[in-house]
């Protein structure tokens, strides 16, 4: 995975699950959904058709995505 798909990755787990994607985002937002759906889908068909994120918005009425899995983030030294 990209530097940029693991920074996202981070952002996830930092905003507990919630994140808002800029416009310059949107293609490593799009590659972070496909490597996780390979990933959580590879034995299950239905899985890997299944978006990992739910869409919402946020108080100002900017599109968020939500993570449907649990993140968590930890210091590299833990």
């Amino acid at each position: 995975m990209s530097d940029s798909a693991w920074k996202m990755l981070d952002a996830f787990a930092n905003g507990r699950g919630n994140i808002l994607v800029l416009k310059r985002e949107a293609k490593t937002k799009e590659k972070l959904k496909n490597k996780l759906q390979d990933f959580f889908g590879h034995k299950n068909p239905h899985l890997k058709e299944e978006d990992p994120f739910y869409v919402d918005k946020d108080a100002a009425g900017k599109k968020i995505y939500i993570a449907k899995i649990n993140l968590f983030a930890q210091p590299a030294d833990a």
